[in-house]
């Protein structure tokens, strides 16, 4: 492993960092088929997620022996009428290269942290609908 995957601080943990930043802006203010995409900071569980709905993206602070883990699903503690479209996992191990970026398993692909946000964002709004239309009214 390089020293882009140090498990404490380091170059991967500082961007994982910007990253949930970068998503934080990305969502700031948005709204997508009248739902609002909105930044939740649980500091006494120190999560961090994107929340939309009644489905959420989280970003968790620790590192897992594969990678950092982004999980797009529900949120346990909610109530749901039907069964949530499975929970999606992308797993994101830095790359070594001269510009920062991710390679994510789950989409096959490699991202500077930017674009990466704006796809995060994107994707937890695929899952909001593909929850939609598996609800039962």
């Amino acid at each position: 492993m390089d020293h882009y995957g140090q498990m404490n601080g380091g170059p991967a943990q500082a961007e994982w960092s910007r990253l949930k930043g970068l998503v934080r802006l990305a969502a700031e203010g948005e709204t997508f088929a009248r739902c609002d995409l909105g930044w939740v900071r649980d500091d006494a569980f120190g999560l961090d997620y994107l929340r939309m709905h009644d489905v959420q993206a989280d970003l968790p602070d620790r590192r897992m022996p594969s990678g950092y883990r982004i999980y797009f699903g529900r949120p346990s503690r909610s109530i749901f009428v039907a069964d949530p479209p499975d929970q999606v996992v992308w797993t994101l191990e830095p790359t070594s290269s001269d510009v920062f970026t991710w390679s994510v398993r789950g989409l096959e692909a490699t991202f500077p942290s930017a674009p990466l946000a704006e796809k995060i964002v994107m994707r937890l709004v695929d899952y909001c609908s593909d929850y939609e239309s598996s609800v039962l009214l």
